[in-house]
Formats: structure tokens, sequence, C-alpha cells
């Protein structure tokens, strides 16, 4: 990646791994964190800038069911 970005061209780094392998666009686990914060639960992760090929969504269920 270059600082400024590359006009004209492409700076996407390519998905070439297997679908649940989170740390194409996450990287490692010990990049994510649950902070707590006035009795509200914060998650803080990073991105990888340039895995273009992932949306990141985060969810949320009371039961693990719903």
């Amino acid at each position: 990646m270059d600082l400024g970005g590359s006009p004209g061209l492409s700076d996407t780094i390519p998905f070439n791994g297997v679908s649940e392998d989170d740390q194409y666009a996450l990287g490692p686990a010990e990049a994510f964190a649950v902070k707590i914060i006035d009795e509200i639960p914060y998650l803080e992760f990073s991105r990888i800038v340039g895995t273009d090929d992932v949306t990141i969504i985060v969810e949320v269920s009371e039961d693990l069911k719903t």
C-alpha cells in the first residue's frame, strides 16, 4: 500500500484462503479486545487495509440461538 493511494492501480490484497479464515481481514486474534466502560461492553478490532473482499458485520444474540 502506498501512502496516498495508488491512483489508477489496485491496492487490494486478494483473498487466497478459505472462507473461515478471519485473519485475512482482521489480523491475529491478539488484535481483538473486549472492554467494559460504564457497564457497556465494547468490542475493539482492527481491519487490515486493502482487504476489500470482506464485509465485517458484528452480530448480537442474548441466547446464541436468535
